[in-house]
């Protein structure tokens, strides 16, 4: 028998292989897709992905800044680089519901006060560019991350400024120092400790509603789980 003849005889069976087989490699490479998408994230956080990236440029950051205290624990530090992008995404799409906007002078109002990008006490464009490189970082999207953090910062004053204290509150806990501190100097720390504590508050009871999705494990020991609410620097 020809294979001409073979295969006009039995052209239903050898068409519903070939679907068979693309259908396979279909499933596969969806797979395949999903599987390296998955692997580029670390959590997905009120609709919004955390990139690895972001996560170990957050974390490097963090590392800079505390450099005389390198003994971090590595779940704590992973929490907390996972926390402060959290707040920031969090904060963010609360601000923008509200229409709380950030407008290129503000924007570049904050690129020119950040010390790191100034010579002799004022603004310095090519350091700011070197920096910029140095990080693989594109101005757009830098400006753009800058644009977010101001907006996440106006929500997060506008959640303060709704906290009160009372002048009698103050005043008792004024009185157990006995005068060991000016009062107007103990009136500003209490408000601002009072507000941190709110917005801490917020944070953790936002978060534990919306339930991000953790792609990574925080803690080696363990397998992959959503996280507890752990305190908040």
């Amino acid at each position: 028998m020809s294979i001409m003849k073979f295969c006009k005889n039995n052209i239903k069976i050898i068409f519903i292989i070939i679907m068979i087989c693309f259908l396979f490699s279909l499933l596969a490479g969806v797979g395949t897709y999903f599987i390296y998408e998955k692997s580029m994230k670390v959590a997905l956080v009120d609709g919004e992905k955390i990139t690895r990236e972001a996560f170990e440029k957050a974390k490097i950051s963090i590392l800079e800044q505390n450099s005389k205290n390198q003994n971090f624990d590595e779940k704590y530090l992973n929490e907390r680089v996972f926390h402060t992008l959290s707040q920031g995404i969090i904060f963010f799409n609360l601000g923008k519901k509200i229409g709380e906007k950030a407008d290129k002078r503000e924007v570049s109002n904050y690129i020119m006060s950040f010390a790191p990008f100034q010579k002799d006490g004022k603004f310095d464009f090519n350091t700011y560019i070197r920096i910029l490189r140095y990080n693989k970082e594109k101005v757009f999207t830098f400006e753009k991350k800058v644009e977010k953090m101001i907006v996440a910062e106006k929500m997060k004053a506008f959640i303060a400024y709704g906290i009160n204290v009372s002048d009698n509150e103050i005043d008792l806990e004024y009185e157990e120092l006995k005068g060991k501190l000016d009062k107007e100097k103990f009136k500003e720390a209490y408000f601002s400790n009072k507000q941190a504590i709110a917005l801490k508050d917020f944070y953790e009871g936002y978060i534990e509603k919306i339930k991000p999705k953790i792609y990574i494990d925080f803690n080696q020991n363990q397998n992959n789980e959503t996280l507890n609410n752990e305190k908040i620097d």
